[in-house]
Formats: C-alpha cells, sequence, structure tokens
C-alpha cells in the first residue's frame, strides 16, 4: 500500500513473509508500480487532460520512449547509433614508461601442415559414454582409416576414407577382468567435409594433435586441461593431494601461429563422498536433517569418478535411490546399479545403503543423446577443490600457496621440463612428423613497459598516500573512502537453499563497509 506521498515502502520483514522476503515476480511488480507512480508524479514529463466525462479519472500523458531490443535484425549496423572507434594513430603497445625485455609463455610453430584434411562423424553401436574405450576402438581399426586424429566425436584423416571403409565392426571388452565374449561394437564414419588449411577449424585439428602428445607423456585429461597424477604431491595430514597439470591452446595472433602453454593445478581430496556423508551422519539427528545437510555442503560441488576419471558437477543429492535400485539401461533391459558397475567396470562392494548422486548433462552430453539425469555413486566419487572450513585453514593455505602461488623462475622452470619432455619424446616426434607439424623451443619474446608508481589516496582528506604494493588488503582496513557514498536502494537475490544464511551475509556487509567509512542501510527486499 502506498503512503501519503504515493511512495511504496520497502516489504515488510515480519515472519509471515519469511523475514521480508518476496519472490522475483512479487518484487518486479511493485518496482514497476513505483516506477509508474514516479513517473505520474513527476511535473515536468506529465500533462494533466482534464476528464472527458463527469466522474471519469484523468489520465496523465507520459512521453516515454519505447525500449530499445537488439534482437539481430532490422537496419544495417551502420544506423544503430554510434559505435566504439579507435583513434588515428592509436598504438596497443603504449609508448610511456621504462622498456625491457620480457618472456612470455608462447612458443612459435616453425611448421605447419599444407594439406586437405578429411572430416568425419564417428557414431557407436551400441552407444558407448567412455572417450578412452572409444579411442581404443578406433585405434583397433587403424589399418583401414589410415593416420587420423580422433577426440571422441570427431575424426581428421589426410585421405578420404573409401565408402566400404566406414561401417567397421571392433571386438572388444571394456576391462581384462571381464567375463563372456567380446562385445561386438559397430562404428559407423560419416564424412561432414573438408578443412583447408585457411580454415578456423584447422586450429581446432591443431589443438587435437597437441592433446593427443600429452596424453603420449604420461599424462591424464580431467574436465578440459592435463594433470600429471604421478607426480601428484600429496598432503596426508589433511588429505588432499595436488595434481600438476598443464594448459595448452593453439591460437593465431598478429605474429603467427602461437602455442600457448600455462601450469595449472587440481585439487583432489582422498575422501570419497560417501565417506564424507558417513560423518555427517553421525552429526545429525534424524535423516531430514541428514539431507538439509549433505545437499547444503555438497550440492555445486565437482567430483571425480574414480573408474573413468571424468569430472561432474553434483546438482541435486537423491535419497529416493541407492545402488540397488534399477534403472533402464540403453539396451531398454532393467538393471541395478551394483550389477552395472560389477559387469561394466568390475568394482565390487559396493555399500548398498548410500544416496545416489545426481548430475545434470552437460551441453556435450546432451549432444550426444544423453537426456535423463546422470546418477553416481558417491563411493566412487572423490570430491575436488577445497571446502570453506579449508580456505579457513592457515596452515593448509600456506602449504597450498607454495605449490599454487609460483614466481616467475619456479614458473619458467616448470615450462621448461613439459617443453624438454614434449621435444625428446620420441612418440611425440613421430606424431608431429606425421602431420607435419613442429614448434620452436625458444620463447617468444616481448617488450614490457614500467610505468612510475601510481599515489592511491584514501580518506580522511589530507591522509598520507598508500604504498602501491598490489596488495592493498592491509592498507584499505580502517582508512575509509576519500568520498563516501550511501548504499541504499538495493536488493539481495539468493536462491532458496542458501535464505538460511543471508541475514548473516548482510550483517557481515554492513560490518565491513563501516570499516571504510560506507553506510549500508537495510535493503528494499530479499
Amino acid at each position: 500500500m502506498a503512503d501519503s506521498g504515493g511512495n511504496i515502502p520497502p516489504p515488510s520483514r515480519g515472519r509471515a513473509r519469511a523475514r521480508g522476503r518476496v519472490t522475483a515476480a512479487e518484487f518486479v511488480e511493485q518496482l514497476e508500480r513505483r516506477t509508474l507512480q514516479n513517473i505520474c508524479s513527476d511535473p515536468a514529463s506529465t500533462t494533466a487532460e482534464p476528464p472527458t466525462k463527469a466522474g471519469s479519472v484523468s489520465v496523465a500523458s507520459v512521453d516515454v520512449p519505447p525500449p530499445i531490443l537488439d534482437l539481430g535484425v532490422g537496419p544495417p549496423k551502420a544506423d544503430r547509433g554510434p559505435r566504439l572507434t579507435l583513434k588515428a594513430g592509436f598504438n596497443k603497445v603504449g609508448e610511456g614508461g621504462e622498456v625491457f625485455p620480457a618472456l612470455t609463455n608462447y612458443f612459435y610453430m616453425n611448421k605447419t601442415p599444407n594439406f586437405t584434411l578429411y572430416q568425419y562423424r564417428v557414431d557407436f553401436s551400441p552407444e558407448e559414454d567412455s572417450t578412452v574405450f572409444k579411442k581404443l576402438l578406433v585405434r583397433s581399426q587403424e589399418q583401414y582409416i589410415g593416420s587420423y586424429i580422433f577426440d571422441g566425436h570427431m575424426l581428421y584423416t589426410t585421405r578420404p576414407i573409401p565408402n566400404e571403409m566406414r561401417d567397421l565392426k571392433a571386438y572388444s571388452k571394456r576391462n581384462e577382468e571381464e567375463d563372456g565374449e567380446p562385445v561386438s561394437f559397430s562404428i559407423l564414419i560419416k564424412p561432414v567435409g573438408t578443412v583447408l588449411p585457411t580454415s578456423p577449424t584447422f586450429l581446432q585439428f591443431y589443438n587435437m594433435v597437441m592433446r593427443k602428445c600429452m596424453t603420449l607423456v604420461g599424462m591424464e585429461e580431467l574436465g578440459r586441461h592435463f594433470y600429471d597424477r604421478h607426480a601428484a604431491i600429496k598432503f596426508k595430514d589433511d588429505r588432499l593431494e595436488l595434481w600438476p597439470g598443464i594448459i595448452s591452446a593453439i591460437r593465431n595472433h598478429d605474429v603467427g601461429t602461437l602455442l600457448c602453454v600455462e601450469v595449472t593445478h587440481k585439487v583432489l581430496r582422498m575422501s570419497d563422498v560417501w565417506e564424507l556423508i558417513s560423518v555427517m551422519k553421525t552429526k545429525c539427528r534424524n535423516p531430514e536433517e541428514l539431507e538439509n545437510i549433505c545437499k547444503k555442503e555438497l550440492i555445486g560441488t565437482i567430483v571425480m569418478t574414480h573408474y573413468n576419471r571424468r569430472t561432474y558437477k553434483i546438482d541435486d543429492i537423491d535419497f529416493t535411490i541407492t545402488p540397488t535400485s534399477a534403472f533402464r539401461h540403453q539396451d531398454g533391459v532393467m538393471t541395478r546399479y551394483i550389477d552395472y558397475y560389477l559387469k561394466r567396470y568390475n568394482i565390487q562392494n559396493i555399500p548398498e545403503t548410500q544416496p545416489m548422486l545426481v548430475s545434470i548433462p552437460k551441453k556435450k552430453d546432451v549432444n550426444k543423446g544423453v537426456t535423463g539425469n546422470i546418477y553416481l555413486i558417491p563411493s566412487l566419487c572423490n570430491p575436488t577443490g577445497l571446502t570453506n572450513d579449508m580456505r579457513k585453514n592457515f596452515t593448509l593455505m600456506r602449504k597450498l600457496s607454495d605449490h599454487l602461488h609460483m614466481g616467475p623462475d619456479k614458473r619458467k622452470a616448470k615450462l621448461d621440463e613439459f617443453i624438454s619432455k614434449i621435444k625428446n619424446t620420441q612418440s611425440v616426434k613421430d606424431e608431429f612428423q606425421k602431420w607435419d607439424i613442429d614448434f620452436y623451443p625458444e620463447y617468444v619474446s616481448a617488450e614490457c613497459r614500467t610505468y612510475p608508481t601510481e599515489s592511491v589516496f584514501m580518506g580522511p582528506v589530507g591522509s598520507s598516500p598508500i604504498p602501491w604494493d598490489a596488495d592493498w588488503s592491509r592498507q584499505l582496513k580502517g582508512r575509509g573512502m576519500l568520498l563516501a557514498q550511501e548504499l541504499k536502494n538495493w536488493i539481495v537475490f539468493v536462491p532458496d537453499r542458501d535464505s538460511a544464511d543471508i541475514d548473516q551475509l548482510v550483517k557481515q556487509l554492513k560490518m565491513a563497509a563501516t570499516s571504510i567509512n560506507v553506510n549500508v542501510v537495510q535493503p528494499l527486499a530479499m
């Protein structure tokens, strides 16, 4: 209800609306009403007209331009208003400061192929979700396909595959300990087109070759990057492993085609998800409390499966399904989860009382035909990343920072080690020679600039400037802003599962703002 001034007050914070929380639809409705009343109450933008009939209500004539929506259609771009353009003579490398040489993490490609690639799509029957196993099946047919690069979906060759070689049969067991006869797979190869060296798709081919070479030197693919499991750094007291890895990308740049290499790490916990749930179970009084705590702690976590080393995001936990529950297999037969993992991966002694983790299919999974939710067994999954409690552990974070936050010298030593391994491994040399690809082992150099230190002034007026060392975390505390503003018109959007923590968040935000002399009032709505 509007007050005497025509303004709509913020939602009440009574218990009836869950401490003043409103839904998005309710807030949008209130915001539209408030905006309309503000427009109508502005005498400069409205013109009142006399009533047309006795007893009728006068309507204000408001001149409001329609919203502009860019839907990708309509007049040419030249007619869509001003666009940002670079001034004549603009120098993107700069001119000021002191110039000094530096090494980058880029390498020149000194040999690139000059042939046409033939691109094919590969389908399997029965369907197979393991990229590693699909590559093994295709490898068994190399005598018919010839030299190729295959990423689990697309296949590239230097010569066309004859029609009679596009429907192949492969027989294989998924693991050596599997009983029974080998499974028959049909490999259907469908032509997509040709790829010229000038095509952007050729860069995808370059990166596929590079990713294959990383597997040849013993690295394993987790997510989008490759890691060296054998060089894992173990923190036994904290039950963590730190896997060193490499990010690589080949792209076109102003100076030519360059290989970019960067160091990365993956944090893996040695405890599986079922162990974490068991610990939570000892602290809960009833099943409902266990469900709430498990969902709060685990939803959003990235896990890695033991059997195929794939990563999944936990989107939900289903306590109504257990490993003894049945699901419909691709062949239409109802199969229990424990029987599936026993036959497929020879995994035994799976606890039967644990709930199932739910992962919504990724875009690439949907493209492969996976439409339903993916169910995972907690005892076969290891969580990745750090928990909030781990981040609060100063000793642990200090030990991790010694490896995660590397200086230039240590980072270069890691890159030197990787480049040396790539250049000196015979299987990698053969792969590069097969595709007529190679790169210089020397780093690409560049000219950098050192600019004078800027003085950063904080409040109150007249105080000395902050010494600039790229870390203001300490200097900001207690200084205050040079010109403080008040945060008074703001709202908070929160998912339902996190609504219990929102009041504490607002409280902490107000306290932090007070330390820099910024006043934060209670939000208009939550």
